[in-house]
């Protein structure tokens, strides 16, 4: 595995990360969950084998209680890394989502890094985006391909802001190839330039501080 980035940085991506692919994907396909679940309620649609949108509906649910911070919220944990084998894709995009949000499941990192193997590329990206809020940078292969030029655009930005934090010597020239692509926006080759400043200057630290791994 390549170097982990530190706690400062780690704390960053949760500003810089907030929304994931899967946000977008939900104005994409015209769907809101916004109706709060009851407990019981919830179990019932996390656990719906034939409705993936009362599936989505439920980790949604999940990941308004995990950013309120409830503490009851962990009793479905278990049944939220089940979902990473759920047979209906948007599920299981939805949930390397959810699992991103909190970085200090044990359960949810293991799951995250066995779905970046998944056969949907929407599922993998997610789960490489969701692992970076972990300081783990397995998924670099796929915020790699997230820079291609015939990339959804906000798939661009969410890979840049990635890589702000977890990018090495590696990513320089595909970072810059955005930065020159008249084919992007200005926002979002100003992010290129930005996210290619902050690797190089962590590149830089690293190389002033020998104990840095």
């Amino acid at each position: 595995m390549a170097g982990r980035i530190g706690p400062l940085q780690t704390a960053l991506v949760l500003l810089a990360l907030v929304a994931c692919v899967v946000v977008p994907f939900y104005f994409w396909q015209g769907t809101w969950f916004g109706r709060p679940l009851q407990d019981e309620e919830l179990t019932q649609f996390l656990t719906d084998p034939d409705k993936s949108r009362r599936v989505q509906h439920g980790l949604s649910q999940i990941a308004e209680r995990m950013e309120r911070g409830d503490p009851k919220v962990a009793q479905w944990y278990e049944t939220v890394a089940q979902l990473s084998e759920h047979s209906g894709p948007q599920v299981r995009v939805t949930a390397a989502w959810v699992m991103g949000q909190d970085s200090t499941s044990e359960l949810f990192h293991n799951t995250l890094l066995q779905m970046l193997s998944d056969d949907e590329v929407l599922v993998r990206r997610n789960a490489a985006l969701s692992l970076v809020r972990f300081g783990d940078d397995e998924g670099l292969n796929e915020l790699r391909a997230m820079l291609a030029p015939d990339s959804e655009p906000e798939h661009v930005w969410e890979s840049l802001r990635a890589l702000a934090l977890i990018g090495g010597t590696a990513e320089l020239d595909l970072v810059d190839a955005v930065s020159e692509n008249p084919l992007f926006d200005d926002d979002l080759r100003r992010q290129a330039t930005l996210t290619y400043q902050a690797i190089e200057s962590r590149i830089q630290e690293a190389r002033s501080d020998p104990l840095t791994p």
